[in-house]
């Protein structure tokens, strides 16, 4: 059975991804580079790619290059999975099959033990890179992606697992303003609880983490860290993986309407002088007695 997907319990009013690196996807496909003078300004859909000299290119990566190996292989995936048909960027055509055989070579290089800076190289000079027109100008696009962490879990309590993941509560109503009145057509949707006859604010962070405001109505899916927790609720979804081997796919279903704080600004002191990154503060976090965690999420 998949298990119902848990409620944010903590203050937070919109769900948000951290981005992440998609080296891998975008380099075999096209280079984004920024915009040089002179260029047209309206372009038709079928020149919306522009070939650039490896000169161009400034090709780097400030991690190491496994996540571009496993893009490889998926991509490589789909791309024998559709059948040899052709594929078109720009003006250039090619065929699945060739592109497959080219991103084989490629994952060979990177298995090597070459630097990185070679591995690069190879890839400016065998892959030809594109420029995309987007937004208003040569270059102007914005790219996204998604995070989805794996962490682990427990299907019970422990003192390395202790933080639940709730599945939403029965009791969570949602309030959309807008439909009793047009004078309400611009205020968020609200979250709350009945209580006495009244609705009142939904329990937050605190109250169900620390003060335990859930416990007792069967609605933990699973235990995890903390700070893995905090985390899962900020990427929206994910895996628990459980000792057994068991995996549990977790994702959004509700929210408590709480406030949303980021707790970067909180950590500046600890960090510094290095930058307030996600790592960061998971180490920071990590390393603080429960108290002081609980007290940073609350």
């Amino acid at each position: 059975m998949t298990p119902a997907t848990p409620i944010s319990s903590f203050r937070m009013n919109h769900y948000t991804a951290h981005p992440v690196k998609k080296f891998a996807h975008l380099l075999l496909l096209i280079a984004v580079v920024g915009a040089g003078c002179g260029r047209p300004k309206t372009v038709p859909p079928e020149k919306a790619f522009r070939p650039l000299d490896a000169e161009e290119i400034d090709l780097s990566d400030d991690l190491n290059l496994e996540g571009l190996e496993v893009a490889i292989a998926q991509q490589r995936d789909v791309l024998t999975k559709s059948g040899d048909t052709l594929m078109q960027f720009g003006s250039d055509t090619v065929s699945r099959r060739d592109y497959a055989a080219a991103l084989d070579t490629l994952a060979a290089i990177l298995k090597g033990s070459e630097p990185t800076s070679a591995k690069l190289s190879y890839i400016r000079s065998n892959f030809r890179f594109l420029e995309w027109y987007g937004g208003s100008d040569w270059g102007e696009i914005l790219l996204t992606s998604y995070f989805e962490p794996i962490i682990q879990g427990s299907s019970k309590s422990n003192p390395q697992f202790s933080r639940p993941l709730y599945a939403k509560p029965e009791d969570l109503v949602v309030i959309d303003l807008k439909k009793f009145s047009d004078r309400f057509k611009d205020e968020s949707t609200l979250r709350g609880r009945v209580h006495a006859g009244k609705v009142i604010p939904y329990f937050s962070r605190e109250e169900i983490d620390s003060g335990h405001a859930l416990k007792g109505r069967n609605l933990e899916l699973c235990w995890v860290d903390p700070t893995d927790a905090f985390f899962l609720h900020i990427q929206g979804s994910g895996t628990v993986r459980l000792a057994d081997g068991e995996e549990l796919f977790i994702t959004y279903a509700e929210k408590n309407g709480q406030r949303y704080e980021p707790i970067g600004k909180y950590l500046k002191d600890r960090i510094a002088p290095y930058p307030v990154t996600m790592q960061r503060i998971e180490a920071v976090t990590k390393s603080m007695s429960q108290h002081e965690r609980d007290k940073l999420f609350a």
